[in-house]
């Protein structure tokens, strides 16, 4: 035979470095579009946390604009409707602070299923959360109407 399968432990070494060359091309990828010539994005792993922290912290304000404008535009509704139903702007912001703690529970389950409290853990929780907070901006602009 002249490939014999990869036990468990060979199977998450390789995932985990599969994973790590998937993040590096997005943080380069990131680096081109969010931090042209950031030298912190390239690097260690200490500057490569650094630069998808900046990277989060951009969808995370992307969001947080969002956010504003739905509020605003669900207090302006609920003061129009103004009836017996719970107001939508409450049953928003349950729903957003318990899609929050979804996220970072699903990123810290996916970051360690994939790196086990190693380097990675963290390029791999923050990547994670950049990701679905960019797929939480569609969905509430979608929910806007925007």
């Amino acid at each position: 035979m002249l490939f014999q399968p990869l036990g468990a432990p060979a199977r998450r070494c390789f995932r985990a470095m599969l994973v790590m060359i998937a993040l590096y091309v997005l943080i380069l990828a990131g680096q081109a579009a969010d931090a042209p010539g950031d030298p912190d994005c390239a690097g260690n792993t200490a500057q490569m946390v650094q630069c998808a922290n900046r990277i989060f912290d951009r969808a995370d304000h992307d969001m947080n604009v969002v956010w504003r404008d739905i509020t605003a535009a669900l207090q302006r509704e609920d003061r129009q409707w103004n009836d017996h139903r719970e107001p939508r702007l409450e049953i928003a912001r349950t729903a957003q602070r318990t899609w929050l703690a979804f996220r970072d529970a699903q990123c810290a389950a996916e970051a360690d299923e994939e790196a086990r409290g190693g380097t990675l853990y963290p390029l791999i929780y923050i990547g994670c959360r950049t990701q679905m907070t960019r797929q939480r901006i569609a969905q509430l602009r979608s929910l806007s109407g925007e």
